[in-house]
């Protein structure tokens, strides 16, 4: 009897700072290292990215600057804490976070394409109102206090004049 096992792969993000003791030249191997245990680990890469150098928002180990790197990859559930736990090991690493993503499928990302152009079209609007609302000339029908001066004066006659006939 044939067992077909099903293995199931999660996508993960994994962000790992190399201290700034080694150099530039001493990151690749690590990051090699890193990238071929996962491979041994029966993990696909999908993203290999170098962040570069940075300053650390804290000393950590005596350590001020770090060279951040970010690998995206499909991982065995079962291999994810043997990863975790040789990091966590590792001399060559000072800090790292591994994170589950969620893969987006084509749809979801059509989705979201479309509210973003949605929401750049109603910026848009918004921004050509804005405008118009500012280019646009006040235009106040208020008369001048020089005729309204001019008027109370008619009323305030027109109603001594009704009391003086009476």
């Amino acid at each position: 009897m044939i067992l077909n096992l099903l293995i199931i792969m999660n996508h993960y993000e994994l962000l790992y700072i190399v201290p700034l003791k080694m150099e530039e030249d001493t990151v690749e191997p690590v990051v090699n290292k890193i990238t071929a245990r996962l491979k041994e680990l029966s993990g696909e890469i999908t993203l290999n990215d170098n962040l570069g150098k940075r300053k650390l928002a804290y000393p950590i180990k005596q350590v001020r600057y770090g060279y951040y790197v970010l690998v995206e990859f499909n991982l065995p559930t079962d291999a994810l804490k043997t990863l975790a736990r040789e990091l966590q090991l590792d001399a060559e690493v000072l800090r790292f976070q591994i994170v589950k993503k969620k893969v987006k499928s084509a749809a979801t990302i059509a989705r979201q394409q479309a509210l973003q152009e949605k929401l750049k079209t109603q910026r848009a609007r918004e921004e050509l109102s804005a405008a118009e609302l500012k280019t646009k000339p006040k235009v106040t029908a208020e008369p001048t206090t020089s005729t309204k001066l001019d008027d109370l004066d008619k009323k305030l006659n027109e109603i001594l004049e009704q009391e003086m006939v009476k």
